[in-house]
Protein backbone atom coordinates (compact mmCIF):
# COMPACT_ATOMS: atom_id res chain seq x y z
CA UNK A 1 0.00 0.00 0.00
CA UNK A 2 2.61 2.39 1.12
CA UNK A 3 4.62 1.24 -2.44
CA UNK A 4 1.06 2.41 -4.55
CA UNK A 5 0.82 5.55 -2.72
CA UNK A 6 4.24 6.84 -3.21
CA UNK A 7 3.67 6.27 -6.63
CA UNK A 8 0.45 8.12 -6.70
CA UNK A 9 2.10 11.04 -5.35
CA UNK A 10 5.27 10.94 -7.59
CA UNK A 11 1.93 10.69 -10.53
CA UNK A 12 0.12 13.46 -8.96
CA UNK A 13 3.54 15.58 -8.59
CA UNK A 14 4.59 15.18 -12.28
CA UNK A 15 1.07 15.93 -13.98
CA UNK A 16 0.28 19.10 -11.73
CA UNK A 17 2.03 21.18 -14.05
CA UNK A 18 0.55 22.55 -17.24
CA UNK A 19 2.90 21.60 -19.71
CA UNK A 20 0.77 22.03 -22.48
CA UNK A 21 0.73 20.98 -26.13
CA UNK A 22 3.69 23.11 -27.42
CA UNK A 23 6.59 20.96 -29.69
CA UNK A 24 9.50 20.61 -27.39
CA UNK A 25 13.24 21.34 -28.80
CA UNK A 26 14.40 18.27 -29.89
CA UNK A 27 16.12 15.04 -27.61
CA UNK A 28 19.31 14.34 -27.65
CA UNK A 29 20.32 11.42 -29.65
CA UNK A 30 23.30 8.87 -28.01
CA UNK A 31 24.84 6.32 -29.98
CA UNK A 32 23.96 2.90 -28.80
CA UNK A 33 26.77 0.76 -27.02
CA UNK A 34 27.91 -2.16 -28.89
CA UNK A 35 27.16 -5.28 -28.42
CA UNK A 36 23.48 -4.59 -28.29
CA UNK A 37 21.38 -4.00 -31.76
CA UNK A 38 18.17 -3.35 -30.17
CA UNK A 39 19.24 -0.38 -27.82
CA UNK A 40 17.20 3.18 -28.33
CA UNK A 41 18.79 6.16 -29.44
CA UNK A 42 16.09 8.29 -28.15
CA UNK A 43 14.48 8.35 -24.82
CA UNK A 44 10.28 7.98 -26.15
CA UNK A 45 9.16 10.46 -24.04
CA UNK A 46 9.44 14.47 -23.48
CA UNK A 47 10.30 14.51 -19.62
CA UNK A 48 9.38 15.41 -16.77
CA UNK A 49 8.35 11.81 -16.07
CA UNK A 50 8.07 8.72 -14.12
CA UNK A 51 8.48 5.12 -14.37
CA UNK A 52 9.34 1.77 -12.35
CA UNK A 53 10.51 -1.96 -13.48
CA UNK A 54 7.01 -3.55 -14.12
CA UNK A 55 7.62 -5.75 -16.57
CA UNK A 56 5.93 -9.22 -16.02
CA UNK A 57 3.32 -7.54 -13.25
CA UNK A 58 -0.10 -9.27 -13.63
CA UNK A 59 -3.07 -7.78 -15.57
CA UNK A 60 -6.66 -8.34 -16.23
CA UNK A 61 -7.87 -12.11 -17.78
CA UNK A 62 -4.39 -13.79 -16.78
CA UNK A 63 -1.91 -11.26 -18.66
CA UNK A 64 1.36 -10.53 -18.01
CA UNK A 65 2.69 -6.50 -18.26
CA UNK A 66 5.02 -6.83 -21.32
CA UNK A 67 5.72 -3.00 -21.32
CA UNK A 68 7.09 -0.23 -19.51
CA UNK A 69 4.62 2.20 -18.43
CA UNK A 70 6.44 5.18 -18.47
CA UNK A 71 3.92 8.16 -16.30
CA UNK A 72 3.88 11.69 -18.04
CA UNK A 73 1.51 14.71 -18.56
CA UNK A 74 -0.98 14.48 -21.18
CA UNK A 75 0.04 15.88 -24.53
CA UNK A 76 3.60 15.39 -23.83
CA UNK A 77 5.73 14.90 -27.32
CA UNK A 78 6.13 10.67 -28.01
CA UNK A 79 9.59 10.40 -29.80
CA UNK A 80 10.76 7.45 -32.25
CA UNK A 81 13.36 5.63 -30.60
CA UNK A 82 14.96 4.46 -33.49
CA UNK A 83 14.64 5.31 -37.39
CA UNK A 84 12.20 3.09 -39.12
CA UNK A 85 8.93 2.87 -40.58
CA UNK A 86 5.48 3.00 -39.15
CA UNK A 87 4.92 -0.43 -39.25
CA UNK A 88 1.29 -1.05 -37.11
CA UNK A 89 -1.30 2.09 -36.79
CA UNK A 90 -4.82 2.14 -34.81
CA UNK A 91 -7.32 3.36 -32.63
CA UNK A 92 -9.71 2.80 -30.33
CA UNK A 93 -8.13 -0.60 -29.38
CA UNK A 94 -9.67 -2.31 -26.32
CA UNK A 95 -6.40 -2.52 -24.47
CA UNK A 96 -3.89 -0.07 -25.77
CA UNK A 97 -6.04 2.77 -27.47
CA UNK A 98 -4.28 4.56 -30.10
CA UNK A 99 -1.09 2.48 -30.73
CA UNK A 100 1.88 2.71 -33.03
CA UNK A 101 4.80 0.88 -33.96
CA UNK A 102 7.91 1.95 -35.52
CA UNK A 103 10.27 -1.01 -37.04
CA UNK A 104 13.61 -1.08 -37.98
CA UNK A 105 15.46 -2.68 -40.94
CA UNK A 106 16.22 -5.77 -38.99
CA UNK A 107 12.15 -6.24 -37.96
CA UNK A 108 12.70 -5.35 -34.25
CA UNK A 109 9.81 -2.99 -33.33
CA UNK A 110 9.16 -0.83 -31.12
CA UNK A 111 5.58 -0.45 -29.98
CA UNK A 112 3.56 2.38 -28.52
CA UNK A 113 0.23 2.34 -26.67
CA UNK A 114 -2.33 4.68 -24.89
CA UNK A 115 -1.72 7.72 -27.20
CA UNK A 116 -3.78 10.93 -26.85
CA UNK A 117 -3.71 11.52 -30.72
CA UNK A 118 -0.87 10.84 -33.19
CA UNK A 119 1.52 13.16 -35.06
CA UNK A 120 0.47 14.91 -38.25
CA UNK A 121 1.57 13.32 -40.96
CA UNK A 122 2.10 10.00 -39.20
CA UNK A 123 0.35 6.99 -41.40
CA UNK A 124 1.00 3.52 -41.73
CA UNK A 125 4.39 3.19 -44.37
CA UNK A 126 5.07 6.36 -42.76
CA UNK A 127 9.18 7.04 -42.23
CA UNK A 128 10.67 8.42 -39.40
CA UNK A 129 14.05 9.15 -37.73
CA UNK A 130 15.02 9.10 -34.54
CA UNK A 131 13.57 12.10 -32.48
CA UNK A 132 10.83 12.31 -34.70
CA UNK A 133 7.38 13.10 -32.74
CA UNK A 134 5.01 10.48 -33.50
CA UNK A 135 2.63 11.06 -30.87
CA UNK A 136 1.59 12.67 -27.68
CA UNK A 137 1.17 11.49 -24.23
CA UNK A 138 -2.97 10.02 -23.54
CA UNK A 139 -4.99 8.20 -21.45
CA UNK A 140 -6.68 6.26 -24.23
CA UNK A 141 -7.70 2.45 -24.14
CA UNK A 142 -7.90 0.54 -20.72
CA UNK A 143 -6.71 2.98 -18.58
CA UNK A 144 -7.06 6.41 -16.74
CA UNK A 145 -3.86 8.16 -15.90
CA UNK A 146 -2.08 9.63 -18.76
CA UNK A 147 1.46 7.77 -19.76
CA UNK A 148 3.30 5.91 -22.53
CA UNK A 149 3.11 1.99 -22.81
CA UNK A 150 6.15 1.11 -24.35
CA UNK A 151 7.34 -2.23 -25.41
CA UNK A 152 10.53 -3.66 -27.55
CA UNK A 153 10.40 -6.84 -29.87
CA UNK A 154 13.68 -7.69 -31.32
CA UNK A 155 13.42 -9.17 -34.60
CA UNK A 156 9.89 -9.10 -34.70
CA UNK A 157 10.13 -11.64 -31.96
CA UNK A 158 8.70 -11.67 -28.42
CA UNK A 159 8.63 -8.64 -26.47
CA UNK A 160 11.11 -8.39 -24.18
CA UNK A 161 11.75 -6.17 -20.67
CA UNK A 162 11.81 -2.84 -21.89
CA UNK A 163 13.32 -1.15 -18.46
CA UNK A 164 16.74 -1.48 -19.61
CA UNK A 165 16.52 -0.22 -23.00
CA UNK A 166 14.97 2.75 -21.70
CA UNK A 167 16.99 3.15 -18.27
CA UNK A 168 20.39 3.60 -20.95
CA UNK A 169 19.04 6.73 -22.24
CA UNK A 170 17.32 7.72 -18.85
CA UNK A 171 15.78 11.29 -18.74
CA UNK A 172 13.27 10.64 -15.73
CA UNK A 173 15.64 9.87 -13.20
CA UNK A 174 14.83 6.21 -12.83
CA UNK A 175 15.30 5.07 -8.93
CA UNK A 176 13.50 1.84 -9.15
CA UNK A 177 15.47 -1.75 -8.44
CA UNK A 178 18.22 -2.75 -10.00
CA UNK A 179 18.17 -3.95 -13.04
CA UNK A 180 19.45 -7.11 -15.05
CA UNK A 181 22.21 -6.10 -18.29
CA UNK A 182 20.88 -5.74 -21.46
CA UNK A 183 21.59 -8.99 -23.04
CA UNK A 184 21.41 -9.84 -27.13
CA UNK A 185 18.40 -11.34 -28.40
CA UNK A 186 18.47 -14.41 -30.91
CA UNK A 187 15.16 -14.23 -31.90
CA UNK A 188 14.27 -15.56 -35.48
CA UNK A 189 10.92 -14.46 -35.90
CA UNK A 190 10.31 -12.04 -38.40
CA UNK A 191 7.48 -10.08 -39.29
CA UNK A 192 5.48 -9.49 -42.67
CA UNK A 193 6.86 -6.37 -43.70
CA UNK A 194 9.90 -8.38 -45.71
CA UNK A 195 7.49 -10.05 -47.75
CA UNK A 196 7.56 -7.15 -50.52
CA UNK A 197 11.42 -7.78 -51.31
CA UNK A 198 12.43 -10.90 -53.42
CA UNK A 199 15.60 -10.50 -52.11
CA UNK A 200 15.46 -11.77 -48.55
CA UNK A 201 15.57 -15.69 -49.65
CA UNK A 202 19.82 -16.45 -49.09
CA UNK A 203 19.66 -15.38 -45.30
CA UNK A 204 22.26 -18.09 -44.95
CA UNK A 205 24.36 -16.04 -46.94
CA UNK A 206 24.48 -13.35 -44.45
CA UNK A 207 28.31 -14.26 -42.87
CA UNK A 208 30.05 -14.02 -45.85
CA UNK A 209 30.53 -10.23 -46.19
CA UNK A 210 31.65 -9.89 -42.77
CA UNK A 211 35.10 -11.51 -43.94
CA UNK A 212 35.67 -8.92 -46.71
CA UNK A 213 37.99 -7.28 -44.13
CA UNK A 214 40.25 -10.71 -44.39
CA UNK A 215 41.71 -9.87 -47.79
CA UNK A 216 43.25 -6.21 -46.89
CA UNK A 217 45.16 -8.11 -43.70
CA UNK A 218 46.19 -11.40 -45.91
CA UNK A 219 47.73 -10.04 -49.53
CA UNK A 220 50.45 -8.73 -48.37
CA UNK A 221 51.68 -12.25 -48.44
CA UNK A 222 51.17 -13.31 -51.47
CA UNK A 223 54.14 -10.87 -53.05
CA UNK A 224 53.75 -11.09 -56.74
CA UNK A 225 50.43 -10.31 -57.25
CA UNK A 226 49.14 -7.64 -54.60
CA UNK A 227 51.72 -5.53 -54.67
CA UNK A 228 50.32 -3.78 -57.99
CA UNK A 229 47.11 -3.21 -57.02
CA UNK A 230 48.28 -1.62 -53.76
CA UNK A 231 50.65 0.60 -54.99
CA UNK A 232 48.00 1.55 -58.14
CA UNK A 233 44.98 2.46 -55.79
CA UNK A 234 47.01 4.34 -52.96
CA UNK A 235 48.65 6.78 -55.79
CA UNK A 236 44.79 7.71 -56.47
CA UNK A 237 44.44 8.64 -53.00
CA UNK A 238 46.61 11.66 -53.72
CA UNK A 239 44.26 14.06 -54.50
CA UNK A 240 43.84 16.21 -50.91
CA UNK A 241 40.51 18.90 -51.79
CA UNK A 242 38.17 19.77 -54.26
CA UNK A 243 34.77 18.03 -55.58
CA UNK A 244 37.13 14.84 -57.10
CA UNK A 245 36.01 11.44 -57.52
CA UNK A 246 38.69 9.56 -55.44
CA UNK A 247 38.83 5.63 -56.24
CA UNK A 248 38.72 3.39 -53.33
CA UNK A 249 42.17 2.92 -51.09
CA UNK A 250 42.86 -0.10 -49.73
CA UNK A 251 42.89 0.19 -46.30
CA UNK A 252 39.07 1.35 -47.04
CA UNK A 253 36.55 -1.48 -46.05
CA UNK A 254 35.74 -2.37 -49.81
CA UNK A 255 35.90 -4.96 -51.77
CA UNK A 256 36.20 -5.95 -55.43
CA UNK A 257 36.37 -8.93 -57.46
CA UNK A 258 38.41 -7.52 -59.93
CA UNK A 259 37.03 -8.76 -63.11
CA UNK A 260 33.84 -7.74 -63.34
CA UNK A 261 33.66 -4.78 -60.63
CA UNK A 262 30.58 -5.69 -58.96
CA UNK A 263 31.62 -3.95 -55.93
CA UNK A 264 32.97 -1.19 -57.61
CA UNK A 265 31.39 2.35 -56.89
CA UNK A 266 28.83 4.50 -59.34
CA UNK A 267 30.12 7.66 -61.04
CA UNK A 268 29.70 11.08 -59.20
CA UNK A 269 26.62 11.63 -61.32
CA UNK A 270 24.56 8.49 -60.64
CA UNK A 271 21.17 9.04 -59.10
CA UNK A 272 20.99 8.72 -54.68
CA UNK A 273 19.31 9.23 -52.11
CA UNK A 274 20.60 11.24 -49.19
CA UNK A 275 21.33 9.46 -45.73
CA UNK A 276 23.14 12.25 -43.43
CA UNK A 277 24.09 15.81 -43.89
CA UNK A 278 25.66 17.69 -40.66
CA UNK A 279 28.58 18.04 -38.43
CA UNK A 280 30.01 15.30 -37.08
CA UNK A 281 32.23 15.22 -33.66
CA UNK A 282 35.42 13.51 -32.81
CA UNK A 283 35.66 10.23 -30.87
CA UNK A 284 32.15 9.38 -31.43
CA UNK A 285 30.92 6.66 -33.82
CA UNK A 286 28.40 8.60 -36.18
CA UNK A 287 25.72 5.59 -37.52
CA UNK A 288 24.59 6.13 -40.61
CA UNK A 289 21.08 4.47 -41.82
CA UNK A 290 21.04 2.33 -45.18
CA UNK A 291 18.25 -0.28 -45.01
CA UNK A 292 15.42 0.62 -45.50
CA UNK A 293 16.27 4.12 -47.31
CA UNK A 294 14.17 5.35 -49.84
CA UNK A 295 13.34 2.04 -51.82
CA UNK A 296 16.23 -0.18 -50.37
CA UNK A 297 15.12 -3.07 -48.75
CA UNK A 298 16.08 -4.27 -45.22
CA UNK A 299 18.83 -6.84 -45.87
CA UNK A 300 22.32 -5.40 -47.03
CA UNK A 301 25.42 -6.15 -46.71
CA UNK A 302 27.39 -3.25 -48.56
CA UNK A 303 26.55 0.32 -49.63
CA UNK A 304 28.02 2.32 -52.46
CA UNK A 305 27.88 5.77 -51.13
CA UNK A 306 29.24 9.42 -51.93
CA UNK A 307 30.42 10.92 -48.87
CA UNK A 308 31.59 15.01 -49.09
CA UNK A 309 33.41 16.60 -46.19
CA UNK A 310 33.71 20.17 -45.62
CA UNK A 311 33.68 23.09 -42.87
CA UNK A 312 37.18 21.72 -40.75
CA UNK A 313 39.11 24.18 -39.11
CA UNK A 314 41.99 22.16 -39.14
CA UNK A 315 43.04 18.93 -41.01
CA UNK A 316 40.56 15.80 -40.57
CA UNK A 317 41.08 12.49 -41.01
CA UNK A 318 37.96 10.55 -41.62
CA UNK A 319 37.68 6.68 -41.08
CA UNK A 320 35.11 3.97 -41.43
CA UNK A 321 33.71 0.63 -40.59
CA UNK A 322 30.62 -1.26 -40.01
CA UNK A 323 30.61 -0.50 -36.51
CA UNK A 324 31.60 -3.58 -35.11
CA UNK A 325 34.99 -4.04 -36.72
CA UNK A 326 37.91 -1.65 -36.34
CA UNK A 327 37.34 1.15 -38.38
CA UNK A 328 39.91 2.23 -41.30
CA UNK A 329 41.08 5.54 -42.34
CA UNK A 330 39.16 6.91 -45.59
CA UNK A 331 40.06 10.42 -46.31
CA UNK A 332 41.83 12.94 -44.96
CA UNK A 333 40.98 16.70 -45.81
CA UNK A 334 42.72 19.97 -45.62
CA UNK A 335 41.43 22.80 -43.28
CA UNK A 336 38.60 24.29 -45.24
CA UNK A 337 38.90 22.29 -47.61
CA UNK A 338 36.09 20.07 -49.78
CA UNK A 339 36.55 16.34 -50.61
CA UNK A 340 34.82 14.03 -52.09
CA UNK A 341 34.82 10.29 -52.34
CA UNK A 342 32.69 7.54 -53.80
CA UNK A 343 33.11 4.05 -51.88
CA UNK A 344 31.47 0.68 -51.13
CA UNK A 345 30.99 0.42 -47.43
CA UNK A 346 30.30 -3.13 -45.56
CA UNK A 347 26.88 -2.76 -43.24
CA UNK A 348 26.52 -4.10 -39.82
CA UNK A 349 23.79 -6.53 -39.22
CA UNK A 350 20.87 -3.22 -38.92
CA UNK A 351 21.88 -2.57 -42.46
CA UNK A 352 24.44 0.76 -40.66
CA UNK A 353 28.13 1.79 -41.83
CA UNK A 354 29.91 4.51 -38.74
CA UNK A 355 31.93 7.21 -39.30
CA UNK A 356 34.33 8.90 -37.06
CA UNK A 357 36.90 11.92 -37.04
CA UNK A 358 39.66 13.38 -35.95
CA UNK A 359 38.13 16.63 -35.73
CA UNK A 360 34.95 18.09 -36.44
CA UNK A 361 33.79 17.80 -40.09
CA UNK A 362 30.35 18.87 -41.78
CA UNK A 363 29.86 15.72 -43.76
CA UNK A 364 27.30 14.76 -46.67
CA UNK A 365 26.52 11.16 -47.47
CA UNK A 366 24.22 9.45 -50.30
CA UNK A 367 23.38 6.24 -51.00
CA UNK A 368 23.40 5.10 -54.94
CA UNK A 369 23.56 1.31 -54.54
CA UNK A 370 23.40 -1.57 -52.63
CA UNK A 371 24.00 -5.14 -52.57
CA UNK A 372 22.39 -7.92 -50.97
CA UNK A 373 24.00 -10.77 -48.60
CA UNK A 374 23.26 -12.82 -51.91
CA UNK A 375 25.39 -9.71 -53.88
CA UNK A 376 22.30 -9.10 -55.82
CA UNK A 377 22.89 -5.44 -56.67
CA UNK A 378 19.94 -2.71 -55.69
CA UNK A 379 20.77 0.08 -58.09
CA UNK A 380 18.71 3.58 -57.20
CA UNK A 381 17.56 5.92 -59.97
CA UNK A 382 15.66 9.30 -60.17
CA UNK A 383 11.97 9.08 -59.76
CA UNK A 384 9.78 8.41 -62.51
CA UNK A 385 5.97 8.33 -62.61
CA UNK A 386 5.16 5.28 -64.95
CA UNK A 387 1.39 5.13 -64.43
CA UNK A 388 -1.33 7.41 -63.12
CA UNK A 389 -4.94 6.81 -63.24
CA UNK A 390 -6.94 9.94 -64.91
CA UNK A 391 -10.36 8.51 -65.24
CA UNK A 392 -12.39 5.46 -65.03
CA UNK A 393 -10.91 3.94 -68.19
CA UNK A 394 -7.88 3.63 -66.32
CA UNK A 395 -8.72 2.49 -63.04
CA UNK A 396 -7.79 -1.19 -62.31
CA UNK A 397 -10.77 -3.20 -60.64
CA UNK A 398 -11.76 -6.86 -60.75
CA UNK A 399 -12.82 -6.80 -64.98
CA UNK A 400 -10.44 -4.84 -65.67
CA UNK A 401 -6.49 -5.81 -65.60
CA UNK A 402 -4.22 -2.57 -66.12
CA UNK A 403 -0.85 -3.45 -68.05
CA UNK A 404 2.22 -1.43 -67.23
CA UNK A 405 4.71 -0.94 -70.22
CA UNK A 406 8.68 -1.68 -69.42
CA UNK A 407 9.42 0.76 -71.83
CA UNK A 408 7.71 3.23 -69.46
CA UNK A 409 10.44 2.68 -66.94
CA UNK A 410 13.35 4.69 -68.20
CA UNK A 411 16.89 3.87 -66.76
CA UNK A 412 15.60 0.29 -66.35
CA UNK A 413 18.50 -2.53 -68.33
CA UNK A 414 17.04 -5.22 -70.03
CA UNK A 415 19.14 -7.35 -67.59
CA UNK A 416 16.94 -6.12 -64.48
CA UNK A 417 15.02 -8.50 -63.01
CA UNK A 418 12.94 -6.99 -60.40
CA UNK A 419 11.55 -3.21 -59.86
CA UNK A 420 11.33 -1.52 -56.50
CA UNK A 421 7.56 0.56 -57.41
CA UNK A 422 6.08 3.15 -54.96
CA UNK A 423 2.31 2.84 -55.28
CA UNK A 424 -0.06 5.48 -53.78
CA UNK A 425 -3.80 3.98 -54.10
CA UNK A 426 -7.04 6.29 -53.80
CA UNK A 427 -9.79 4.04 -52.34
CA UNK A 428 -13.44 4.27 -53.92
CA UNK A 429 -17.02 3.16 -51.86
CA UNK A 430 -15.42 -0.13 -50.65
CA UNK A 431 -12.24 -1.30 -49.14
CA UNK A 432 -10.44 -2.59 -51.83
CA UNK A 433 -6.58 -4.34 -52.31
CA UNK A 434 -4.83 -3.60 -55.30
CA UNK A 435 -2.67 -6.38 -56.76
CA UNK A 436 0.48 -6.56 -59.07
CA UNK A 437 2.80 -9.19 -60.71
CA UNK A 438 3.76 -9.73 -64.27
CA UNK A 439 1.35 -10.26 -66.95
CA UNK A 440 2.48 -13.58 -67.44
CA UNK A 441 2.66 -14.75 -63.78
CA UNK A 442 -0.41 -14.83 -61.30
CA UNK A 443 -0.63 -11.42 -59.25
CA UNK A 444 -0.26 -10.44 -55.50
CA UNK A 445 -1.57 -8.65 -53.09
CA UNK A 446 0.89 -4.59 -52.67
CA UNK A 447 -1.61 -2.34 -51.43
CA UNK A 448 -4.82 -2.81 -48.77
CA UNK A 449 -6.77 0.78 -48.83
CA UNK A 450 -9.76 1.61 -47.00
CA UNK A 451 -12.87 2.87 -48.54
CA UNK A 452 -12.55 7.01 -49.34
CA UNK A 453 -8.98 6.89 -48.10
CA UNK A 454 -5.37 6.70 -49.00
CA UNK A 455 -2.37 4.21 -48.80
CA UNK A 456 1.26 4.45 -49.81
CA UNK A 457 3.72 1.25 -49.78
CA UNK A 458 7.17 0.48 -51.81
CA UNK A 459 7.50 -2.93 -52.39
CA UNK A 460 9.76 -5.18 -55.05
CA UNK A 461 7.58 -6.99 -57.98
CA UNK A 462 9.19 -9.54 -60.27
CA UNK A 463 9.97 -8.37 -63.49
CA UNK A 464 11.92 -11.11 -65.92
CA UNK A 465 11.78 -8.63 -69.24
CA UNK A 466 7.87 -9.26 -69.36
CA UNK A 467 5.45 -6.22 -68.39
CA UNK A 468 3.78 -5.55 -65.36
CA UNK A 469 -0.29 -6.40 -64.47
CA UNK A 470 -2.07 -4.27 -62.18
CA UNK A 471 -5.53 -5.52 -60.89
CA UNK A 472 -7.84 -4.31 -57.82
CA UNK A 473 -11.08 -5.68 -56.10
CA UNK A 474 -12.51 -2.70 -56.15
CA UNK A 475 -12.47 -0.03 -58.68
CA UNK A 476 -8.94 1.80 -57.51
CA UNK A 477 -7.23 5.11 -58.48
CA UNK A 478 -3.21 4.44 -58.52
CA UNK A 479 -0.02 6.30 -59.41
CA UNK A 480 3.25 4.37 -59.82
CA UNK A 481 6.45 5.38 -59.43
CA UNK A 482 9.61 3.42 -60.89
CA UNK A 483 12.23 3.96 -57.92
CA UNK A 484 15.25 1.30 -58.36
CA UNK A 485 15.76 -2.28 -59.99
CA UNK A 486 18.13 -5.42 -59.15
Amino acid sequence: MLACALVAAVVLAVLVADWGRGQAAPPPIKPRPEGQPYALDVFPVEPPCFYSNSWGAPRSGGRKHEGVDIIAARGKPIYAVRDGRVNKKYSGAKLAGNGIAIQTSDGTYYFYGHLDRFAEGIQKGSRVKAGDIIGYVGSTGATLVPHLHFEVHPKGGKAVDPTPYVATLDRCGYRGPKLKPITTTTSSTTTTTVKPTTTAKPTTTTTKPTTTAKPTTTTAKPTTTTAKPTTTVKSATTVKSGSTTVAPDSTAPTTSDGASGEFAPANEEAPSIKLLSGVIRPKTKTRVQVASAGPLPNNLKRADVKIVVSGTSRTATISVSDCVGKAKKLLSVGAKKKVTKMVVVPLNDDGKFCLSTTSSAKVDVTVRRAWTPSSARITIVDPVMVFESTNKAKTPDRGYVLRIRRKAMKGLPKSARSVVIEVTAKGGAKDSVVLFGRCADKRTPMVEVEAKSEATTQGTVVIKGGDLCVSATWPTKISVKFLAYA
